[in-house]
């Protein structure tokens, strides 16, 4: 049988914050911004970068959706920052045109 494992298992490593993203139809994407490390952190999510993202294609806005606070953030162009952002806490959007 399998064995439950968790990352203070063995020898795997985390960074400090982490940004994941997956595609959604119709050009939208879903972003995850993780901090892993022990101190708040500042950071944003670059999203011309972002795979899939068709409302940043061109310099275009984009509208922001929290996920957690179910409430909408407004439109962003370039970047979506995240001023703080606290120990093992994590920022759940929705980026769409």
């Amino acid at each position: 049988m399998p064995r439950a494992v968790w990352a203070g298992d063995g020898n795997c490593t985390l960074p400090t914050w982490q940004q994941l993203a997956k595609p959604l139809p119709q050009g939208a994407a879903a972003v995850v911004i993780a901090n892993h490390g022990f101190g708040v952190i500042a950071t944003s999510v670059n999203l011309t970068a972002v795979p899939g993202l068709a409302c940043a294609a061109g310099g275009g806005s984009c509208s922001v959706r929290d996920v957690h606070a179910h409430a909408d953030l407004g439109r962003f162009t370039g970047f979506f920052p995240v001023a703080s952002l606290a120990s093992h806490d994590s920022v759940f959007i929705v980026v769409s045109a």
